[in-house]
């Protein structure tokens, strides 16, 4: 689902999408009973941090891919909320201390409550690379990134010493897994 709000006002729409604005500004990782769930936990942070446009996308777990049961506990599912860059995100300006302080709140009531399992926000492009897969080889290319139009096909976090490592490990993960592109991203402390 994508969820777009617009002056307090929210659309829903449903999938399949084409690209559009693909370039990622902040994730969560929320575990509910439903997608409606996991849609109103993405309007409770757009009320928060303001217009924008929201991807709400369940987590492909091991056991929707044939790789082991789901365990019998789990009743509830792993959703991602997915905010897209905006034009103050890509500038650097970062929420006030009030937004911070309400998304905070949010961020722990739902945490609290079994639903919020991680946030993660994202610096802007500038300080990030794109490493596409072409016939010359595997090509870099400094940001700041402009939107993709290809639709974001999952997400990888990982502990690097330099943009350079993490790059490093961007060309292996193409040559491996034969990717188009791949985004490395400076995550925000």
């Amino acid at each position: 689902m994508r969820a777009t709000f617009e002056g307090h006002r929210r659309t829903i729409t449903a999938g399949p999408f084409t690209g559009g604005n693909e370039l990622p500004a902040a994730f969560s990782i929320v575990r509910t009973a439903s997608m409606d769930e996991a849609i109103e936990f993405a309007t409770r942070e757009a009320a928060i941090l303001g217009d924008g446009e929201i991807d709400i996308r369940p987590v492909t777990e091991p056991w929707d891919i044939g790789l082991g049961e789901r365990p019998g506990n789990i009743s509830t599912r792993r959703y991602m909320v997915l905010r897209k860059a905006t034009p103050a995100t890509e500038a650097g300006i970062e929420p006030t201390p009030a937004q911070r302080a309400a998304l905070s709140r949010v961020v722990n009531e739902r945490t609290n409550a079994g639903v919020h399992m991680t946030r993660v926000e994202m610096k802007p492009s500038k300080r990030g690379r794109r490493y596409v897969n072409s016939r010359e080889g595997v090509v870099m290319l400094d940001g700041p990134l402009v939107e993709t139009k290809e639709l974001l096909a999952g997400f990888i976090t990982l502990s690097a010493e330099s943009l350079d490592a993490a790059g490093r490990w961007a060309e292996r993960y193409i040559e491996v897994v034969e990717a188009p592109e791949v985004d490395v991203r400076e995550l925000a402390t």
